[in-house]
Protein backbone atom coordinates (compact mmCIF):
# COMPACT_ATOMS: atom_id res chain seq x y z
CA UNK A 1 0.00 0.00 0.00
CA UNK A 2 1.12 3.51 -0.68
CA UNK A 3 0.81 6.37 1.16
CA UNK A 4 1.22 10.00 -0.77
CA UNK A 5 1.39 12.97 1.87
CA UNK A 6 1.44 16.26 0.22
CA UNK A 7 4.45 18.85 1.40
CA UNK A 8 6.72 15.93 2.23
CA UNK A 9 8.02 15.14 -1.55
CA UNK A 10 7.01 13.05 -4.30
CA UNK A 11 7.91 9.75 -3.15
CA UNK A 12 5.25 7.63 -1.68
CA UNK A 13 5.30 5.75 1.52
CA UNK A 14 5.11 2.32 1.52
CA UNK A 15 3.58 -0.20 4.01
CA UNK A 16 2.51 -3.49 2.29
CA UNK A 17 0.56 -5.20 4.96
CA UNK A 18 -1.07 -2.36 6.97
CA UNK A 19 -3.32 -4.97 7.99
CA UNK A 20 -0.23 -6.65 10.19
CA UNK A 21 0.09 -3.41 12.32
CA UNK A 22 -2.11 -2.94 15.31
CA UNK A 23 -3.17 0.56 15.25
CA UNK A 24 -2.69 3.07 16.13
CA UNK A 25 0.97 2.68 15.99
CA UNK A 26 4.48 4.97 15.35
CA UNK A 27 5.93 3.72 11.99
CA UNK A 28 9.70 4.38 11.21
CA UNK A 29 10.52 4.50 7.46
CA UNK A 30 14.43 2.78 7.22
CA UNK A 31 15.08 4.09 3.76
CA UNK A 32 13.79 7.37 5.43
CA UNK A 33 16.10 7.67 8.16
CA UNK A 34 19.42 6.17 6.42
CA UNK A 35 18.76 9.23 4.08
CA UNK A 36 18.42 11.66 6.67
CA UNK A 37 21.77 10.31 7.85
CA UNK A 38 23.58 10.42 4.81
CA UNK A 39 22.38 14.03 4.38
CA UNK A 40 23.27 14.99 7.33
CA UNK A 41 26.82 13.75 6.59
CA UNK A 42 26.96 15.97 3.23
CA UNK A 43 25.58 18.56 5.09
CA UNK A 44 28.43 19.28 7.42
CA UNK A 45 30.84 18.02 4.52
CA UNK A 46 29.58 21.28 2.36
CA UNK A 47 30.86 23.57 4.75
CA UNK A 48 34.10 25.12 4.51
CA UNK A 49 34.53 24.45 8.43
CA UNK A 50 36.19 20.78 7.89
CA UNK A 51 33.06 19.04 9.65
CA UNK A 52 32.50 15.31 9.35
CA UNK A 53 30.41 12.80 11.88
CA UNK A 54 33.35 13.69 13.97
CA UNK A 55 31.80 17.11 14.35
CA UNK A 56 28.50 15.92 15.32
CA UNK A 57 26.99 15.32 19.14
CA UNK A 58 23.52 14.16 18.20
CA UNK A 59 20.92 14.97 20.85
CA UNK A 60 19.18 11.70 21.60
CA UNK A 61 15.92 13.14 23.12
CA UNK A 62 14.25 13.08 19.14
CA UNK A 63 14.58 9.11 19.24
CA UNK A 64 15.41 7.90 22.48
CA UNK A 65 16.17 4.74 20.99
CA UNK A 66 19.37 2.31 21.48
CA UNK A 67 18.37 1.00 18.06
CA UNK A 68 19.01 4.68 16.71
CA UNK A 69 22.22 5.22 19.07
CA UNK A 70 23.39 2.17 17.59
CA UNK A 71 23.09 3.43 13.43
CA UNK A 72 24.58 6.29 14.56
CA UNK A 73 27.73 4.93 16.42
CA UNK A 74 27.88 2.91 13.79
CA UNK A 75 28.45 5.60 10.83
CA UNK A 76 32.06 6.57 13.11
CA UNK A 77 29.63 9.21 15.89
CA UNK A 78 30.92 9.42 19.12
CA UNK A 79 29.56 12.20 20.94
CA UNK A 80 26.06 12.09 21.97
CA UNK A 81 23.94 14.68 23.45
CA UNK A 82 21.11 13.85 26.13
CA UNK A 83 18.98 15.23 28.93
CA UNK A 84 19.47 13.40 32.45
CA UNK A 85 16.58 11.20 31.77
CA UNK A 86 18.61 9.12 28.73
CA UNK A 87 21.73 8.80 30.20
CA UNK A 88 21.29 5.09 30.88
CA UNK A 89 20.26 4.62 27.40
CA UNK A 90 23.32 5.90 26.18
CA UNK A 91 25.64 4.13 28.92
CA UNK A 92 24.13 0.75 28.06
CA UNK A 93 24.86 1.31 23.96
CA UNK A 94 28.26 2.19 25.27
CA UNK A 95 29.30 5.13 23.46
CA UNK A 96 32.37 7.35 23.77
CA UNK A 97 31.17 10.64 25.90
CA UNK A 98 28.28 11.66 26.73
CA UNK A 99 27.24 15.96 27.30
CA UNK A 100 23.97 16.72 29.75
CA UNK A 101 22.32 18.87 27.96
CA UNK A 102 20.78 21.03 31.08
CA UNK A 103 22.29 22.44 34.02
CA UNK A 104 22.29 19.91 37.08
CA UNK A 105 20.39 20.47 40.06
CA UNK A 106 21.46 18.85 43.56
CA UNK A 107 19.48 15.38 43.15
CA UNK A 108 21.10 15.11 39.06
CA UNK A 109 24.12 16.17 39.82
CA UNK A 110 24.25 13.07 42.24
CA UNK A 111 22.45 10.74 39.93
CA UNK A 112 25.25 11.53 37.60
CA UNK A 113 28.05 11.31 39.47
CA UNK A 114 26.89 7.59 40.36
CA UNK A 115 26.98 7.07 36.71
CA UNK A 116 30.20 8.29 36.41
CA UNK A 117 31.70 6.20 39.12
CA UNK A 118 30.20 2.73 37.65
CA UNK A 119 31.16 4.16 33.91
CA UNK A 120 34.62 5.58 34.54
CA UNK A 121 35.81 4.30 30.48
CA UNK A 122 32.83 7.58 29.26
CA UNK A 123 33.91 11.14 29.31
CA UNK A 124 31.44 12.97 31.00
CA UNK A 125 30.54 16.76 29.98
CA UNK A 126 28.14 18.95 32.07
CA UNK A 127 26.56 22.56 31.44
CA UNK A 128 27.07 25.62 33.84
CA UNK A 129 25.52 28.70 33.61
CA UNK A 130 25.04 30.50 36.64
CA UNK A 131 27.97 30.04 39.89
CA UNK A 132 25.21 28.22 41.74
CA UNK A 133 25.69 25.33 39.36
CA UNK A 134 29.58 25.27 40.47
CA UNK A 135 28.08 24.74 43.59
CA UNK A 136 25.60 22.03 43.22
CA UNK A 137 28.50 19.96 41.75
CA UNK A 138 31.15 21.32 43.93
CA UNK A 139 28.83 19.94 46.97
CA UNK A 140 28.53 16.36 45.34
CA UNK A 141 31.44 15.36 43.58
CA UNK A 142 33.20 12.31 45.10
CA UNK A 143 36.50 12.77 45.81
CA UNK A 144 37.60 9.52 43.55
CA UNK A 145 36.16 11.38 40.35
CA UNK A 146 39.46 12.71 39.17
CA UNK A 147 38.02 15.48 36.59
CA UNK A 148 34.62 16.65 34.97
CA UNK A 149 34.47 18.25 31.88
CA UNK A 150 32.04 21.27 31.72
CA UNK A 151 30.81 23.89 29.09
CA UNK A 152 29.64 27.24 29.86
CA UNK A 153 26.30 27.89 28.38
CA UNK A 154 25.86 31.35 27.09
CA UNK A 155 22.41 33.04 26.47
CA UNK A 156 22.79 33.58 22.26
CA UNK A 157 18.88 34.57 22.40
CA UNK A 158 16.53 32.26 23.34
CA UNK A 159 16.49 33.37 27.32
CA UNK A 160 15.73 29.76 28.40
CA UNK A 161 19.18 28.79 29.46
CA UNK A 162 22.78 30.63 29.76
CA UNK A 163 25.09 33.18 31.07
CA UNK A 164 25.10 36.08 29.30
CA UNK A 165 27.78 37.00 27.22
CA UNK A 166 29.41 39.87 29.06
CA UNK A 167 29.19 37.54 32.65
CA UNK A 168 30.40 34.14 30.68
CA UNK A 169 34.25 35.38 31.56
CA UNK A 170 33.59 35.57 35.18
CA UNK A 171 31.28 32.49 35.51
CA UNK A 172 34.40 30.57 33.52
CA UNK A 173 36.56 32.31 36.53
CA UNK A 174 34.32 30.83 39.26
CA UNK A 175 34.26 27.46 37.73
CA UNK A 176 37.99 27.75 37.82
CA UNK A 177 38.65 27.48 41.50
CA UNK A 178 36.77 23.77 41.68
CA UNK A 179 39.34 21.25 41.77
CA UNK A 180 38.42 18.74 39.07
CA UNK A 181 36.25 21.27 36.53
CA UNK A 182 37.87 21.07 33.53
CA UNK A 183 36.49 23.71 30.63
CA UNK A 184 35.51 22.08 27.55
CA UNK A 185 34.50 24.63 25.57
CA UNK A 186 30.85 27.48 25.20
CA UNK A 187 28.29 26.26 24.30
CA UNK A 188 25.27 28.07 21.96
CA UNK A 189 22.15 27.11 21.47
CA UNK A 190 19.83 29.65 19.41
CA UNK A 191 16.72 27.37 19.62
CA UNK A 192 14.75 30.26 18.92
CA UNK A 193 15.75 30.19 15.78
CA UNK A 194 13.42 28.36 14.04
CA UNK A 195 11.64 30.91 11.45
CA UNK A 196 9.28 29.69 8.62
CA UNK A 197 11.70 32.78 6.93
CA UNK A 198 14.98 31.61 5.42
CA UNK A 199 16.42 35.49 5.73
CA UNK A 200 14.96 36.04 9.43
CA UNK A 201 17.14 32.62 9.79
CA UNK A 202 19.77 34.11 8.50
CA UNK A 203 19.13 37.12 10.96
CA UNK A 204 18.86 35.26 14.10
CA UNK A 205 21.96 33.05 13.03
CA UNK A 206 24.24 36.02 12.75
CA UNK A 207 22.96 37.95 15.38
CA UNK A 208 23.72 34.59 17.87
CA UNK A 209 26.76 33.81 16.03
CA UNK A 210 27.91 36.96 16.83
CA UNK A 211 27.95 36.92 20.40
CA UNK A 212 29.05 33.08 20.77
CA UNK A 213 32.36 34.73 18.37
CA UNK A 214 32.29 38.05 20.63
CA UNK A 215 32.92 35.71 23.91
CA UNK A 216 35.06 33.37 22.31
CA UNK A 217 37.49 35.72 21.58
CA UNK A 218 37.32 37.78 25.17
CA UNK A 219 38.26 34.39 26.38
CA UNK A 220 41.38 34.43 23.76
CA UNK A 221 42.77 38.00 24.98
CA UNK A 222 42.22 36.77 28.50
CA UNK A 223 44.54 33.84 27.63
CA UNK A 224 41.66 31.54 28.47
CA UNK A 225 41.87 28.74 26.08
CA UNK A 226 38.25 27.58 24.47
CA UNK A 227 38.94 23.87 23.54
CA UNK A 228 35.57 23.68 21.37
CA UNK A 229 32.36 25.39 20.98
CA UNK A 230 29.26 23.71 20.32
CA UNK A 231 26.01 24.51 18.59
CA UNK A 232 23.03 23.08 17.74
CA UNK A 233 18.99 22.89 17.09
CA UNK A 234 17.29 21.83 14.33
CA UNK A 235 16.78 23.99 12.15
CA UNK A 236 18.75 26.59 13.14
CA UNK A 237 22.22 24.58 13.10
CA UNK A 238 22.33 25.31 8.90
CA UNK A 239 22.44 28.84 9.24
CA UNK A 240 24.84 29.17 12.25
CA UNK A 241 26.89 26.76 10.17
CA UNK A 242 26.59 29.30 7.02
CA UNK A 243 26.86 32.64 9.43
CA UNK A 244 30.65 30.59 10.91
CA UNK A 245 31.96 29.67 7.43
CA UNK A 246 31.55 33.33 6.84
CA UNK A 247 33.89 34.17 9.47
CA UNK A 248 35.77 30.88 9.50
CA UNK A 249 36.68 31.11 13.00
CA UNK A 250 39.79 28.63 14.36
CA UNK A 251 38.14 26.29 16.61
CA UNK A 252 36.90 22.73 17.12
CA UNK A 253 33.32 22.69 16.57
CA UNK A 254 30.58 20.36 17.87
CA UNK A 255 27.37 20.68 16.21
CA UNK A 256 23.89 18.92 18.31
CA UNK A 257 20.98 18.81 16.92
CA UNK A 258 18.66 16.35 17.51
CA UNK A 259 14.84 16.46 14.94
CA UNK A 260 16.49 15.44 11.79
CA UNK A 261 16.82 11.85 11.86
CA UNK A 262 13.38 11.64 11.62
CA UNK A 263 12.23 15.49 11.15
CA UNK A 264 8.73 16.24 11.36
CA UNK A 265 5.63 18.36 9.37
CA UNK A 266 7.12 21.46 10.82
CA UNK A 267 10.90 21.40 10.34
CA UNK A 268 9.98 19.71 6.83
CA UNK A 269 8.09 22.99 6.00
CA UNK A 270 11.12 25.17 7.27
CA UNK A 271 13.29 23.61 5.90
CA UNK A 272 11.84 22.73 2.66
CA UNK A 273 11.90 19.01 2.90
CA UNK A 274 15.86 18.84 3.60
CA UNK A 275 15.48 16.30 5.92
CA UNK A 276 12.79 13.46 5.18
CA UNK A 277 9.77 12.80 7.61
CA UNK A 278 11.13 9.12 8.89
CA UNK A 279 8.39 8.70 11.10
CA UNK A 280 4.60 9.05 11.15
CA UNK A 281 1.65 7.74 13.31
CA UNK A 282 -0.93 5.26 11.30
CA UNK A 283 -4.37 5.23 12.79
CA UNK A 284 -7.54 4.24 11.02
CA UNK A 285 -11.47 4.81 10.57
CA UNK A 286 -12.89 3.84 13.73
CA UNK A 287 -16.90 5.70 13.24
CA UNK A 288 -17.86 7.86 10.73
CA UNK A 289 -20.30 10.36 12.91
CA UNK A 290 -21.78 12.22 10.26
CA UNK A 291 -21.51 13.58 6.62
CA UNK A 292 -18.24 14.94 6.13
CA UNK A 293 -17.16 13.88 9.36
CA UNK A 294 -14.37 10.95 9.92
CA UNK A 295 -13.16 9.57 13.81
CA UNK A 296 -10.08 8.07 14.06
CA UNK A 297 -8.51 5.81 16.78
CA UNK A 298 -5.82 7.71 17.91
CA UNK A 299 -5.58 11.38 20.00
CA UNK A 300 -3.88 13.49 21.49
CA UNK A 301 -2.21 10.77 23.81
CA UNK A 302 -0.41 9.82 20.61
CA UNK A 303 0.66 12.49 18.96
CA UNK A 304 2.07 15.87 20.72
CA UNK A 305 -0.09 18.74 20.67
CA UNK A 306 2.82 21.60 21.75
CA UNK A 307 3.64 22.46 18.45
CA UNK A 308 0.22 22.83 17.04
CA UNK A 309 -2.31 20.11 15.69
CA UNK A 310 -0.80 17.91 12.91
CA UNK A 311 -2.01 18.72 9.53
CA UNK A 312 -0.12 16.43 6.99
CA UNK A 313 -1.76 13.33 6.06
CA UNK A 314 -2.18 11.26 3.15
CA UNK A 315 -6.23 12.05 2.30
CA UNK A 316 -5.42 15.52 0.92
CA UNK A 317 -7.46 18.62 2.35
CA UNK A 318 -8.55 16.43 5.61
CA UNK A 319 -8.20 19.01 8.78
CA UNK A 320 -8.70 18.19 12.29
CA UNK A 321 -12.48 19.25 13.35
CA UNK A 322 -12.02 18.20 16.87
CA UNK A 323 -9.65 15.76 19.08
CA UNK A 324 -9.72 14.20 22.63
CA UNK A 325 -7.36 11.79 24.21
CA UNK A 326 -8.09 8.58 22.13
CA UNK A 327 -9.83 10.28 19.08
CA UNK A 328 -9.21 12.58 16.10
CA UNK A 329 -12.20 13.61 13.88
CA UNK A 330 -11.23 14.41 10.69
CA UNK A 331 -13.18 17.39 8.43
CA UNK A 332 -13.53 16.01 4.78
CA UNK A 333 -13.30 18.07 2.09
CA UNK A 334 -16.49 18.37 0.20
CA UNK A 335 -17.07 14.93 -1.60
CA UNK A 336 -14.75 12.80 -0.38
CA UNK A 337 -15.85 9.44 1.96
CA UNK A 338 -13.87 6.92 3.85
CA UNK A 339 -14.94 4.05 5.42
CA UNK A 340 -14.38 2.77 8.58
CA UNK A 341 -11.37 0.47 8.65
CA UNK A 342 -9.92 2.70 6.32
CA UNK A 343 -5.96 3.45 7.20
CA UNK A 344 -5.17 7.24 7.66
CA UNK A 345 -1.43 8.30 7.79
CA UNK A 346 -0.08 11.20 9.59
CA UNK A 347 2.54 13.26 9.91
CA UNK A 348 3.29 14.90 13.62
CA UNK A 349 4.12 18.42 13.54
CA UNK A 350 6.47 18.06 16.50
CA UNK A 351 8.35 14.38 16.73
CA UNK A 352 10.38 14.50 19.76
CA UNK A 353 7.40 14.89 22.02
CA UNK A 354 5.56 12.48 20.18
CA UNK A 355 8.15 10.00 19.88
CA UNK A 356 7.72 10.02 23.99
CA UNK A 357 4.32 8.93 23.83
CA UNK A 358 5.22 5.57 22.29
CA UNK A 359 6.32 2.02 23.84
CA UNK A 360 7.84 1.15 20.39
CA UNK A 361 7.76 2.27 16.88
CA UNK A 362 7.70 -0.37 13.77
CA UNK A 363 10.81 -0.34 11.63
CA UNK A 364 9.41 -0.78 7.80
CA UNK A 365 11.90 -1.25 4.92
CA UNK A 366 12.49 0.39 1.42
CA UNK A 367 9.85 -2.40 -0.19
CA UNK A 368 7.01 -1.41 2.46
CA UNK A 369 7.76 -4.71 4.16
CA UNK A 370 7.80 -4.79 8.09
CA UNK A 371 11.60 -5.62 9.72
CA UNK A 372 11.17 -5.52 13.46
CA UNK A 373 10.34 -3.22 16.03
CA UNK A 374 11.92 -0.62 17.50
CA UNK A 375 11.74 0.25 21.19
CA UNK A 376 11.59 3.88 22.90
CA UNK A 377 14.17 2.45 25.92
CA UNK A 378 14.07 6.33 27.41
CA UNK A 379 10.66 6.82 26.80
CA UNK A 380 7.75 9.03 29.36
CA UNK A 381 10.73 10.61 31.15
Amino acid sequence: MKFHLPRLGNSPYRLEKPEDVATPRLILFEDRIQANIQQMRALLAAQHLDLSFRNLCPHVKTHKSAYITGLLKNEGISFFKSSLNEVDLLVKCGVDKIFIAYPLLLHDARRLFSWMQENDKIEWFVQISHPAHVDILKQTMPATIPALYYYLDIDVGMHRTGASPDSALQLCRYAEKMNGLRFAGIHAYAGHNHSAEASERQHIAHQSMTDLLWCKNRFTREGINVPSVMIGGTPGFLADLEVLSQANPEMTLFVSPGTWIYSDSDHAGILDNTFEVAALLLAQVVDLPAEGLATLNIGHKRWSIDQGLPDVFNEADVRIKSFSEEHTVLALPAGKNLNIGDYILMAPKHVCSTVNLWEYGILVDSEGQIKQTIQIDARNR
